[in-house]
């Protein structure tokens, strides 16, 4: 998404309680998080990986704004990321594509479909991400990603069901709402 939402503010918070040296922040689209991690922890190793190279351009100039040196990287998840991991971030699309119609017009009206919806229950990416982390973590690293409204169920067990993931928490938002998932590679 390129408007940070209050709730992505959890990802950078968690990001920062969670520490690590090398941190990458998987469809990073303007790079709000990647960004913010990397003035928030100065001495981390921050890339912002994202599929659209105008999402990227967006997150550069983000980055050069505010002075933070962040790698980029143009890549559909892991497959041109090299290296090991501490913290991987995630804020993913996860609007289930049944619920287009009912999203707020100024979102689904301006930002990309493809920084939104995520198949029809809209978990297609966070699966990806779910599945491509432990490859990407160090043993002990963390994967911190967004999910969506009523998803919590879902990506509890999708990590549970992930071979050397852990889950950690389901941290909730300031309206008490689960949003955002701490797993750890095992």
């Amino acid at each position: 998404m390129l408007i940070p939402r209050p709730e992505t503010e959890l990802l950078v918070e968690i990001a920062k309680s969670l520490g690590g040296q090398r941190v990458c922040d998987v469809g990073a689209g303007s790079g709000c998080v990647a960004v913010s991690i990397k003035l928030e922890c100065p001495s981390a190793d921050v890339a912002a990986v994202d599929v659209s190279r105008a999402a990227l351009d967006v997150a550069r100039r983000n980055a050069a704004l505010h002075r933070a040196h962040v790698t980029f990287v143009e890549s559909d998840l892991f497959a041109n990321v090299d290296g090991m991991f501490d913290l991987i971030v995630s804020n993913p699309p996860y609007v289930a594509e049944r619920d287009r119609p009912t999203t707020q017009p100024e979102v689904r009206d301006y930002e990309p479909a493809t920084a939104l919806f995520a198949g029809d229950d809209g978990l297609d990416v966070i699966r990806r991400v779910v599945a491509g982390a432990p490859e990407r973590l160090r043993p002990g690293g963390h994967l911190v990603f967004e999910f969506g409204y009523g998803q919590a169920d879902a990506v509890a067990q999708l990590i549970s069901e992930t071979p050397k993931l852990r889950m950690i928490e389901l941290r909730r938002d300031l309206q008490d709402i689960p949003r955002a998932a701490i797993a750890q590679r095992v």
